[in-house]
């Protein structure tokens, strides 16, 4: 599905019998493509993305790979075992130390949302794990069964991740626990892709490819593929999958990785880096320093020339035409695009608008009708100098019950929220008349409830970092009781 628009505020889209709402900011000219590309601000054009680039200086003195984790956050691990992050789309970089002991290099990084982080080291069985963007760590123990090489986050708190042993670990709670599949490949899992409904693909060392389609419970062979080693997979939105061996070789797929087409050799040294930017664009970087740009979902490629002194080893998107990547130096380049259109008097790009979803504790059931308190949400670590333009909330619960014996359903009422220690008690969600509908004596799956009530400011003291507190408050049914169970609250802070 694609759109094309000057400007959206705001999309409905149908998933089976329930609406989600979704506030999507900083649209600008160009097309879009649902849940795939991302927004881009008034005045960027998708042409621009990646063209010109500037050197930031190194920022650690050895090989590095980055991960871009929203809102403007990136994380870089360098050779040593340090963890830097940026809060400002890769400007400047703060040191959080050595995270990963015994020196060793951090291979990959996985963002699972919600300021979850895992990342793991090339020799080191270990597997670390952050909660706040990357601002503390903590040390989950020997994991693998030798070091990791390839991460990815597969949505729904699955993560997987690759070692030298050729074995898959999983988990399922976004990166705390895990478990061994065993060996999957047929040599070192080089890199590891998700391409959504489940499917994951990873490439070996000895040119295979191979393909999950359960989010990694079960993998299919799909056979030698690659000229050379299969050395960085990336996932384009519309079934478009890329990857790029060691031998400057660019394979492409339009069916979530099922087949395959050798478009051929690009690049002038191997391929070491690719990222998926926005509207079919693609960045490549190589061994021999160069930059490659494809405007067609990685059909066609234009070469950029060198940039830099060395082999690009990490590249990553950071929406809002914002690109970056590093090198075996361990410098960052980024590109910035200008503005271009006679309509924005400006020549740099204006501060975007982000958001960041902070989520509470899960209450295990509340039973309605009553003026029930919900779980806090604390709101912590938005960037340094974030300035709160709007804060909604976010009800969501697993399943719903009728305990009366007869039909049942919410018929008034609404929660209300404010932050613990001042403010005063703001209506956050109006309940719908029919929300929570259950026949009698039945279970039924749960849902999601979005609200358009903007929460943030003086009177509900919910401005910047803070815990917030919520209630139900005049709830009526048409039974005697609605119990909805696994209840969790969210709140989606969106600033400039």
């Amino acid at each position: 599905m694609r759109l094309t628009s000057n400007y959206l505020s705001a999309l409905r889209i149908n998933t089976d019998k329930n609406w989600l709402s979704y506030n999507i900011t900083n649209l600008g000219r160009g097309n879009i493509d649902l849940g795939v590309n991302q927004p881009l601000s008034p005045g960027i054009y998708v042409e621009d993305i990646g063209k010109n680039w500037k050197d930031l200086g190194a920022i650690s003195s050895t090989v590095a790979y980055m991960k871009a984790c929203g809102s403007g956050i990136v994380l870089f691990g360098d050779g040593n075992g340090h963890v830097l992050r940026s809060i400002n789309y890769g400007a400047t970089w703060t040191d959080l130390g050595q995270i990963i002991s015994d020196v060793t290099p951090v291979s990959d990084i996985a963002y699972c949302g919600s300021g979850v982080v895992v990342i793991g080291g090339s020799n080191n069985k270990r597997i670390y794990r952050s909660v706040n963007y990357g601002a503390t760590w903590t040390d989950l123990g020997d994991v693998v069964s030798t070091g990791i090489f390839s991460m990815v986050y597969c949505g729904n708190g699955i993560v997987l991740a690759g070692d030298y042993d050729n074995h898959i670990f999983r988990s399922t709670d976004y990166g705390l626990n895990w478990t061994d599949l065993g060996i999957i490949g047929n040599a070192i899992i080089r890199c590891l892709v998700y391409c959504g409904d489940g499917i994951v693909v990873f490439g070996t060392d000895n040119k295979h490819l191979f393909r999950s389609t359960d989010y990694g419970v079960t993998w299919s062979d799909l056979d030698e593929i690659a000229t050379d080693h299969a050395f960085r997979l990336v996932y384009c939105g519309n079934g478009i999958v890329l990857f790029g061996d060691e031998n400057t070789h660019i394979f492409r797929s339009t069916d979530y990785g099922a087949t395959w087409a050798d478009l051929g050799s690009f690049t002038s040294n191997y391929i070491r880096s690719m990222t998926y930017c926005s509207n079919g664009v693609v960045l490549m970087g190589d061994g021999d320093y160069h930059i490659y740009r494809s405007e067609d979902y990685g059909l066609t490629w234009s070469d950029l020339g060198v940039i830099g002194t060395h082999t690009i080893s990490a590249l990553a998107y950071c929406d809002n035409g914002v690109a970056l990547f590093c090198n075996w130096l361990g410098h960052v380049f980024r590109s910035d695009p200008p503005f271009k259109s006679a309509e924005f008097a400006s020549n740099s790009i204006a501060r975007p608008v982000n958001s960041m979803d902070f989520w509470s504790d899960i209450d295990d059931a509340i039973a309605l009708p009553a003026d029930t308190a919900l779980p806090n949400i604390v709101v912590a670590d938005l960037p340094s100098g974030a300035a709160p333009t709007r804060a909604i909330l976010m009800l969501k619960y697993s399943s719903k019950k009728d305990t009366s014996g007869f039909d049942n359903k919410i018929t008034a009422g609404k929660i209300q929220s404010k932050e613990t220690t001042g403010g005063t008690y703001v209506d956050a969600i109006n309940l719908i008349a029919g929300e929570a509908s259950v026949d009698a004596d039945t279970k039924e799956a749960g849902d999601v409830h979005i609200g358009d009530n903007d929460i943030s400011g003086t009177t509900s003291g919910i401005i910047d970092n803070c815990t917030v507190q919520s209630v139900f408050s005049g709830v009526t049914t048409t039974g005697a009781s609605v119990v909805l169970y696994d209840v969790q609250l969210g709140i989606r802070i969106y600033f400039t």
